[in-house]
């Protein structure tokens, strides 16, 4: 549980733009561009170096219709998926 008081940033080496209310992400050094969904988008909008992973999944429950076990489960295998390709990392 101590990750989830821990806060995220944004590789450097990415490039995001929100399109139409999606976010995409491109890895130019391995040639990956990535399109999130609205509620993947959300969550990419809010690792901004200030929010806590905890912070993140409370405004998932909050906005979403979704029981907050199952917010954490799903915030958490997105952004373990997003530190696996180096796109995030814990502070």
């Amino acid at each position: 549980m101590r990750k989830l008081g821990r806060i995220l940033r944004k590789s450097t080496r990415i490039a995001s733009r929100i399109i139409g209310g999606e976010a995409v992400i491109v890895l130019p050094a391995e040639g990956y561009v990535f399109a999130l969904n609205t509620t993947a988008t959300s969550i990419w909008k809010a690792i901004d170096g200030r929010k806590t992973i905890e912070d993140i999944i409370s405004a998932v429950v909050q906005k979403y219709d979704v029981r907050e076990k199952k917010a954490r489960e799903d915030v958490r295998r997105f952004l373990k998926d997003l530190q696996r390709k180096k796109i995030v990392f814990l502070k």
